[in-house]
């Protein structure tokens, strides 16, 4: 908005804007009365003259008016206010105005880790306010350049509470690797988080011996006593599915266990060191 007060001899006011340098463009009058004079439809506000019948007897058409320019987003926006007299010779002029502004972030990322846990990857973020949030991807990389998606996570849409999220990364690429997320709008717009760096240990998969693969119903895993005392399965997605699953034979160096209730697919095997991909048909 846009305001000003009467001056004697002072008859309107006009409000130009320019995008990028472009053409001034006026800010017309939007009041449909006010018609009776052609100046009236070719200046934007308007003072008193004290005559009566036409539309420069109304104060209130001189206390404001809109300026909408929708879809200017990374442009330059310019605004000027000219007041002129009836001889049409400049009154006053306020030229160049600077508009600053700060954007709204689409997300406001309060915190973002990433820690390994034995052979797993623990991520987890928080977000203070979210803005049109439409998902997180988050990918992994082992140089920093080239990137795999790992994971959608649904966003909140619009928050300004703190919201957490949480994902575990069940087969992590060994050695060194780096992680970030990308959160998207529903617009499409994409912004990157800073990246974080972990370091897993490899794998020594000699020490178990994991068969047959791909399996039907029963795999069988040997290994020491030790390496076999707490096996966890995962599915592709990082849910832990090992409830879904009966140990058939457990002693000191073999485990068998019926998957028979698992539907086909891609699951990883975790014993105490070591980690296995394995086919369910």
């Amino acid at each position: 908005m846009i305001g000003g007060k009467d001056a004697t001899n002072q008859d309107y006011a006009d409000v130009e804007y320019r995008v990028n340098g472009g053409t001034w463009t006026l800010v017309p009058n939007y009041l449909g009365w006010c018609g009776l004079y052609a100046s009236c439809a070719v200046h934007t506000l308007y003072g008193d003259d004290s005559v009566s019948g036409d539309c420069r007897t109304v104060d209130v058409d001189w206390v404001s008016t809109t300026v909408s320019v929708p879809g200017i987003s990374g442009s330059t926006l310019e605004l000027r206010l000219s007041a002129t007299n009836s001889s049409g010779l400049e009154f006053i002029r306020f030229d160049n105005i600077d508009i600053q502004y700060t954007a709204l972030l689409p997300m406001e990322l309060v915190s973002f880790t990433a820690q390994v846990s034995g052979l797993q990857v623990d991520l987890k973020w928080q977000t203070a306010s979210e803005i049109n949030n439409n998902y997180f991807i988050i990918e992994r990389s082992t140089n920093a350049i080239t990137w795999e998606k790992v994971k959608d996570i649904t966003g909140s849409g619009n928050s300004n509470t703190i919201k957490s999220y949480a994902f575990t990364d069940p087969n992590p690429y060994p050695g060194v690797s780096y992680y970030r997320l990308k959160q998207t709008d529903f617009d499409g717009q994409i912004d990157s988080s800073q990246i974080k760096s972990v370091r897993v240990e490899k794998l020594k998969k000699e020490t178990v011996n994991l068969f047959p693969n791909p399996v039907k119903n029963q795999i069988t895993i040997e290994g020491s006593d030790a390496e076999l005392k707490d096996i966890r399965i995962y599915n592709m997605l990082g849910q832990d599915v090992t409830y879904l699953t009966h140990q058939a034979v457990n002693n000191e160096t073999t485990v068998v266990i019926n998957l028979s209730k698992l539907n086909p697919g891609i699951y990883y095997i975790y014993t105490k060191n070591t980690a296995h991909k394995l086919l369910k048909q």
